[in-house]
């Protein structure tokens, strides 16, 4: 197995790396996945060198990555390394420019998805932005993306769709390592100068997580393994559905099912899927009872999925037709949920990227067209990105 160094440890054993930072006031965004290999936080780190952290910046699930999907983190004034813990995903999204207005470097260290609608990548941008606007500089300690960097997915999203789940012409899966986004967010969006970057050492594009020797630490309630990973940009699609994610269970995004869904999905999804996906996955009927989230304590009849083949294996053409198929078998039960918390935008649409998907689903259109639709624009955006790659 592969020995990666992912760039928290680069920056800890390189004297040389320590040196810009000495005596330099420094605010850290991250959360419990900023780890080494040995299980030093990116805090802890922070305090016994010589840099002044002065604050550690949340992002979504709060610090310890335990927090409800979409519920508000809460400000502490003492964080487990005694500097003020502050929020940026409940009142306020970005950071105070008053506090960065003291700091010299804003440090962002967390280990995320590679996937358009997890919301980490848009606290990154977020940051950049404030950072560009008073002076800061960024800095990124780079970590891997699960699905490996040569894994592009999903039709990049409108612009007319962006939010905090999606934006900045990204396809779901977006193959990019955080520093790496952070060169593309800058050159194509205008958020600041280019950010520095600790790249990782040992890490090549082609290496999926389990084949880092990295330790898997949860970035969410909802993405316990490394596999929970591969399947979350698929069955995240059904959060704008009333079709159950697997969310209340102890394998969510893996689960998924409904109390009025029957035997006939597995069947005619294996009829729709292209047939190099039909290979890669399989599907074990089962029944699950929610503890929380929809149909909590309610039984569904689901399906449990297991990826047989991931290299060739597509998430997102995996989802969108997964949708399809259920919309179509059980028009008097399935319907479109939208969030609670924007409900001026069509939720499944932002979760897709365009409108056009549920459009071609609720016209009951040929299946080819929506994979077609889904491969849409896949191959201009990776060579459109390969400018910023920091590994071949």
């Amino acid at each position: 197995m592969t020995s990666v160094n992912v760039g928290l440890e680069v920056l800890r054993d390189s004297e040389e790396k320590r040196v810009r930072l000495k005596d330099k006031d420094v605010g850290l965004i991250s959360n419990c996945t900023g780890v080494t290999t040995d299980f030093e936080r990116s805090d802890q780190f922070f305090v016994r060198s010589e840099a002044n952290l002065k604050a550690v910046f949340m992002p979504e699930h709060g610090f310890f990555c335990a927090g409800k999907p979409g519920g508000p983190i809460n400000d502490s004034l003492k964080g487990p390394v005694d500097v003020p813990l502050i929020s940026l995903y409940g009142d306020k999204r970005q950071p105070p420019k008053d506090i960065l207005e003291d700091l010299d470097v804003l440090v962002y260290d967390i280990q995320d998805l590679g996937v358009r609608c997890y919301t980490y990548i848009h606290t990154m941008a977020n940051c950049m932005k404030v950072a560009r606007e008073t002076g800061t500089e960024f800095l990124i300690l780079d970590r891997p993306p699960p699905l490996s960097g040569r894994k592009f997915e999903g039709r990049p999203i409108d612009d007319n769709l962006s939010s905090f789940i999606g934006g900045y012409g990204l396809p779901m899966v977006y193959g990019l390592t955080p520093g790496e986004l952070g060169k593309y967010l800058s050159a194509e969006f205008s958020l600041g100068p280019p950010p520095s970057v600790i790249r990782m050492e040992g890490w090549r594009r082609e290496l999926w997580y389990d084949e880092t020797g990295l330790p898997w630490v949860s970035p969410s309630p909802g993405i316990p393994t490394p596999e929970t990973a591969l399947l979350y940009p698929a069955t995240v699609l059904l959060e704008g559905t009333n079709v159950s994610e697997g969310r209340g269970t102890n394998k969510p995004f893996k689960l998924f099912g409904a109390p009025w869904v029957t035997e006939k999905v597995e069947e005619e999804l294996m009829n729709h899927l292209p047939v190099s996906d039909r290979g890669a996955c399989k599907l074990r009927e089962c029944r699950y009872k929610p503890r929380f989230s929809k149909y909590s304590g309610e039984l569904c009849h689901g399906y449990e999925i297991y990826v047989t083949d991931r290299l060739e294996f597509s998430p997102f053409r995996f989802g969108i037709t997964l949708v399809k198929v259920v919309h179509d078998l059980y028009p008097e039960d399935f319907t479109w949920c939208n969030s609670s918390l924007n409900k001026e935008k069509n939720h499944f649409d932002r979760l897709a990227g365009t409108k056009e998907f549920r459009n071609l689903i609720e016209k009951r259109r040929d299946p080819e067209e929506i994979v077609r639709l889904a491969e849409e624009g896949i191959g201009k955006f990776e060579d459109s990105v390969s400018e910023f790659f920091l590994y071949e």
